[in-house]
């Protein structure tokens, strides 16, 4: 029940009161069902400025919920995008992690081709001279058995 001022309650009596001492039956009556009805407006009205009251005070909760709701979807969505930068961040540098690691596989084997024939070349290079060597220390062995003779 709303909180009711003393005047009103005052007048609540003097008018039962009134209504009480009607001689008229019809017309007490009729003043019963007014008076009755001022009450339930009365009340009524009461009821819809609390639930005014309440409503608006509803409103302002759910307009601060709905304001921490956002700032937090929005703090979630900016660390989702830092994720989805930092996915394609290590994404991007793992593939250039592995080209160059293929370039450089790649340059290793060419050296290490290059060498492999260079070191062929000179291996036959060195049994040619070895061979040629021979030849002149055979040759150089005969002129001198020759000379000797």
């Amino acid at each position: 029940m709303p909180h009711r001022r003393f005047t009103d309650v005052d007048k609540t009596q003097e008018i039962e009161s009134l209504i009480m001492n009607e001689n008229d039956p019809k017309y007490r009556t009729l003043l019963l069902v007014v008076h009755s009805l001022n009450t339930g407006i009365r009340e009524n009205t009461a009821a819809q400025k609390t639930f005014q009251t309440d409503l608006l005070e509803h409103q302002k909760r759910l307009d601060i919920h709905l304001q921490e709701y956002r700032e937090r979807a929005q703090t979630v969505e900016s660390f989702i995008n830092q994720g989805k930068g930092v996915r394609v961040a290590l994404g991007w540098g793992w593939r250039i992690v592995l080209g160059l690691f293929a370039v450089m596989q790649t340059v290793i084997f060419m050296l290490a081709s290059y060498y492999i024939d260079e070191m062929t070349n000179l291996r036959q290079l060195a049994q040619e001279n070895a061979i040629q060597h021979a030849a002149i220390f055979a040759r150089m062995a005969q002129d001198e058995k020759e000379r000797r003779k």
